[in-house]
């Protein structure tokens, strides 16, 4: 009730000018609804997100400019892509087409590909089935792995055991696995 009566006096009666009155109104009004404060907090805290953001990429660029890991669909298509963009990491460009025929013959570039035959293998006494899986049909690769750790598991086990995708394929014509 006071508050009412306040406001309806001139601004002769309250004794300032009006411009005055309006931006005292208008800054009480906002400080009582916490408008400023809450502003003022949120202001806080991305200046000091940004402040740690900035320190870790002075303290460790490499972190900072580190590529974004790529998500890759679940698709043959977005496979084949991706396993030809990895070649060029390998120094395998001009071998895309022994890899392709590769694993066309192993999974038909199925990213949930899984060889329902086991291969049992001694391990401490106990034998223990392994099953191939994935897009390079690696034994006890898990087919529901994603689709960059399948081909780069599949591309380091071609460089490590055959040295590159064109003696794979040279072994898998021969023995129909590789």
């Amino acid at each position: 009730m006071l508050r009412l009566l306040y406001n309806n006096r001139t601004t002769k009666e309250r004794g300032c000018s009006n411009a005055n009155y309006n931006q005292w109104r208008q800054r009480h009004r906002s400080l009582r609804q916490g408008r400023d404060w809450r502003a003022l907090r949120v202001k806080a805290r991305l200046l000091l997100v940004a402040a740690i953001a900035v320190g870790l990429a002075l303290a460790n660029p490499s972190y900072a400019l580190a590529p974004k890991q790529m998500f890759v669909q679940r698709t043959p298509m977005a496979a084949k892509h991706y396993a030809k963009l990895q070649l060029n990491n390998y120094g395998w460009a001009s071998q895309w087409g022994c890899l392709q025929t590769l694993w066309q013959n192993e999974s038909n570039w199925r990213p949930d590909a899984k060889n329902h035959t086991p291969v049992k293998m001694l391990i401490n006494g106990k034998w223990i089935k392994f099953y191939a899986g994935g897009i390079p049909q690696r034994l006890g690769l898990n087919p529901k792995a994603t689709v960059e750790k399948q081909i780069l598991v599949g591309l380091n086990y071609v460089r490590d055991r055959y040295g590159s995708p064109c003696k794979a394929l040279q072994f898998w014509h021969s023995h129909y696995w590789y």
